[in-house]
């Protein structure tokens, strides 16, 4: 159940409406994410398996709706003052845009909080000792402290709701830290995105990202994708042991930290 909010419209429309961490907060609530997870890849009540890409997708629909609740709330209020329709959908729109990406990432921050994840968040990697400026991936587990002491021991990961052009982004940014920091590191890249597309996963792989990670409702189709490709050339194991689902991303970080000596981080997970 959404507040009613005290709205003041001598704001931004858009200013009136909670910050989307809090929504996200509301929407954990809502959906009893915690007892969710400890059922985790157990069947619910409709019979669907409960999983990390399930919960994830469920609390983006769940904060969407919350957060429209509060946009009707806040477009009652600027219309009845005699606020225009056109200008208050449009910075509506905008709102929508640019909370929605950042949305998703709020939502791996959770549930990396939920496993018991050490991470650092929008850490800055130098690259020259004389710049401040430097490569930033979304997320370095366990910390820059380790990746700096040992590239090997950590991990560097880039999440994106939309996969589209941004996957370059995350090759170019690869591809400088491979040169500073040479192979050993490790760069994964999440995409929550039922249109991810196979050119972009093998392209990635082929230039400096180590693991894809997909949607699971795309997953079976991409990898099918892949195994259609007929080329005598192409080693399809390559890139299928590669590609994995992202349901999976935690319990493999999980898996890593330990293989890394950081035995007592993070909840194991019972895959089935």
């Amino acid at each position: 159940m959404v507040r009613n909010l005290v709205i003041d419209i001598t704001k931004k429309p858009t200013q009136n409406i909670p910050p989307t961490n809090e929504i996200i907060e509301e929407a954990i609530t809502e959906l009893n994410v915690d007892e969710l997870l400890d059922r985790l890849f157990e069947k619910d009540e409709s019979g669907e398996v409960i999983t990390p890409s399930r919960i994830a997708k469920m609390l983006e629909e769940k904060a969407f709706e919350i957060y429209k609740e509060y946009e009707k709330q806040v477009r009652e209020a600027y219309l009845s003052a005699g606020y225009s329709r056109e200008k208050l959908e449009q910075s509506f729109q905008q709102a929508r845009f640019s909370r929605g990406g950042k949305a998703f990432e709020i939502i791996f921050t959770k549930l990396l909080n939920k496993f018991g994840i050490r991470y650092e968040h929008d850490r800055v990697i130098k690259i020259y000792d004389y710049i401040t400026e430097g490569e930033k991936p979304d997320f370095i587990i366990p910390s820059v402290r380790a990746f700096l002491n040992d590239p090997s021991s950590a991990i560097l990961i880039t999440v994106k709701r939309k996969v589209r052009e941004r996957w370059r982004e995350a090759v170019g940014e690869a591809q400088i830290l491979r040169n500073k920091f040479g192979d050993e590191i490790n760069f994964w890249f999440v995409g929550f995105d039922e249109e991810f597309t196979i050119y972009s996963a093998i392209a990635m792989l082929d230039n400096g990202i180590d693991r894809v990670y997909v949607i699971d409702g795309r997953y079976d189709s991409l990898i099918e994708e892949i195994k259609r490709i007929s080329d005598p050339n192409f080693n399809e194991d390559k890139y299928i042991q590669k590609i994995r689902r992202f349901s999976d991303i935690f319990d493999d970080i999980i898996q890593f930290l330990n293989k890394h000596g950081n035995k007592k981080r993070g909840k194991q997970l019972t895959l089935v």
